[in-house]
């Protein structure tokens, strides 16, 4: 028997720093410190701008379903190659673009649509093929690199941003996806343990080949597929809208920049640590019982901040929301390879995930229109603590039928 270290983590470690330059790193978490310069270049207001943002989005869902089915013929090591190739195309593009602002929204629509193969999505299933046992806590601990990209990417272009100018930036951006990511995952990334002579850790529940794995078309015939699909819908919509508003909502409330950027310092912290943490009750306890419980202090959390929350109290809240928005990136692979078996977690994930992305490119809008209609985001947050009930009860089906 060989000894060391199990070669799956060092596939976890090599997903992690993958992730860490992923489609949201590069292109979602980081676009704030790019709205006033492009607004300022385009000559047009930020609304304009964000609107890039959205088509992030849009492409990533257009993109996840052919990008999961990809993964599943042909590897997800030779999708992410592709997809860091072309996202770095997207981005040098994106250091060169000018008026009409219709190039900016193609480039960021593209960078979606083929980032959605360098995801959660691509390396989630390969992490998955590696563990039988700790699966979720190993997608977990691989996924942290969005939190982490989340929380250091964006203070990073900031500061580039004021020693540089924008478009080198993106460059810059552009040469760490084909200088960093592209040799580490072209030289150390493995499929499958099959590929190394070696087997996944634990013993082997559910395989490739399994009979009770199912296709696409089987797994979108059941129940389960539509409860986990619209329950991660419904989280999506209200955790990505509270996300972009929460500065605004607290300053709106007499509540100092300072203590609004401290919470939303706090929500990144705990979405990181919710991808950790969520996978490693997953592997201990039932995974919809488990996601249950997160959302339902989720819940806990927005009722926290609809009721005019101060001081610890909006620190409690922003965390016990932020540890729901880490459960996409884990709980719902892990679920989706137990469920659905291996043969074509790929294809059916990339489905799933496609619903995340579309809560997460209506969300910011939903919230927004709300307070445009209302004059404050009172009104928002009850739906969003709607939505995250209705993802509760459906969890709770789920877990009646998994049993």
């Amino acid at each position: 028997m060989k000894s060391g270290i199990f070669y799956g983590w060092r596939i976890v470690l090599i997903a992690l720093i993958g992730q860490f330059l992923s489609v949201g790193s590069l292109l979602v978490y980081c676009f704030g410190v790019f709205v006033k310069p492009l607004a300022e270049t385009f000559k047009t207001d930020r609304g304009a701008i964000s609107l890039a943002v959205s088509l992030v989005s849009v492409g990533v869902a257009l993109g996840s379903p052919i990008s999961g089915r990809l993964i599943d013929k042909l590897g997800g090591k030779k999708v992410i190659s592709f997809a860091l190739i072309g996202m770095a195309i997207c981005l040098f593009a994106l250091s060169r673009v000018q008026a009409p602002i219709i190039s900016l929204y193609i480039c960021y629509f593209l960078g979606g649509f083929i980032g959605s193969g360098n995801s959660p999505l691509a390396y989630s299933r390969i992490v998955a093929n590696w563990f039988n046992q700790n699966r979720a806590l190993a997608i977990g601990l691989g996924n942290a690199g969005v939190g982490l990209g989340a929380l250091l990417i964006p203070i990073l272009a900031q500061f580039l941003i004021q020693s540089a100018d924008w478009r080198q930036v993106y460059i810059l951006l552009s040469l760490a996806c084909v200088l960093i990511a592209l040799p580490l995952v072209h030289f150390f990334l493995k499929n499958s343990p099959e590929d190394m002579g070696m087997q996944p850790l634990g013993h082997l529940e559910i395989s490739n080949t399994d009979s009770s794995a199912m296709s696409i078309g089987a797994a979108a015939a059941t129940r389960t597929f539509w409860l986990l699909s619209l329950s991660i819908l419904c989280v999506a919509v209200s955790c990505t809208g509270i996300m972009t508003h929460l500065s605004a909502m607290l300053t709106d409330r007499g509540l100092t920049p300072q203590i609004a950027a401290l919470a939303i310092s706090l929500f990144g912290g705990a979405s990181l640590l919710g991808r950790i943490a969520n996978g490693f009750l997953a592997d201990r306890f039932s995974a919809p019982l488990v996601a249950a419980g997160i959302f339902g202090g989720a819940a806990i959390g927005i009722l926290l901040l609809w009721l005019y929350p101060t001081g610890f109290t909006v620190y409690l809240a922003t965390v016990m929301i932020g540890l729901a928005m880490g459960a996409e990136s884990d709980i719902m692979p892990y679920m989706v390879s137990r469920f659905f078996g291996m043969r074509s977690m790929g294809t059916v994930y990339g489905f799933v995930f496609s619903a995340y992305t579309i809560g997460a490119a209506f969300g910011p809008m939903l919230f927004g229109v709300g307070f445009d209609k209302t004059g404050s985001y009172q009104f928002s947050l009850l739906v969003g603590l709607g939505l995250m009930i209705v993802a509760i009860g459906l969890m709770l089906l789920l877990q009646r039928r998994s049993r």
